[in-house]
């Protein structure tokens, strides 16, 4: 299997919490998880995230902004917040 294939398959098996606020396009389910690996990807990818480990404590303004920019760029253009 290509680490595209693995990806793929464990970005589709994300365990997320259903619920009627959120639209369609996201099949009424949390689009929080996702997004959060996808920018965890980004900033690895970037050479910005270097280790297997996040800090939680440390501060983690470039990945929340990423977070935030995901959101607003998919969901605020679907109309759902």
């Amino acid at each position: 299997m290509t680490s595209l294939t693995v990806s793929l398959k464990l970005f589709s098996s994300l365990s997320r919490v259903p619920g009627a606020v959120w639209i369609e396009a996201t099949k009424r389910k949390a689009p929080h998880k996702p997004l959060l690996h996808l920018a965890v990807l980004d900033l690895v990818h970037r050479g910005v995230i270097t280790t297997p480990f996040i800090d939680v404590t440390a501060d983690q303004v470039e990945l929340n902004e990423l977070f935030n920019l995901y959101w607003r760029r998919i969901y605020n253009h679907k109309g759902c917040g």
